[in-house]
């Protein structure tokens, strides 16, 4: 009988992309404006590091591309819903209005 391998947490990699938009730069400076008073960033910066503010960006981080991601699925469905109903009144306008019997 095989054991089960145990399962690997790929690592995390920031998406290099958001660092320019102001909202994200916004997320990450209110965070780092509360992570900085955490009493354990004077008592043991390297715990902080590891158990404050990595842990903060990336938490920070993947809120913000999520809810970026959801905008843009959002955005792209109303386009392509308004981009049916431009074709569906083409389509009207080009056989012209029912005829009434």
């Amino acid at each position: 009988m095989s054991q089960p391998r145990p399962t690997r947490v790929a690592p995390w990699k920031l998406n290099t992309s958001i660092l320019e938009d102001e909202e994200y730069k916004f997320g990450i400076q209110q965070f780092v404006s509360n992570a900085v008073k955490v009493p354990l960033r004077t008592l043991n910066v390297s715990q902080w590091w590891d158990l404050i503010f990595k842990p903060g960006v990336k938490d920070v981080t993947i809120d913000y591309c999520r809810r970026r991601a959801q905008l843009t699925k959002d955005t792209k469905m109303f386009y392509e819903s308004c981009l049916r109903e431009l074709v569906a009144e083409e389509g009207r306008l080009q056989t012209g209005p029912p005829s009434r019997s």
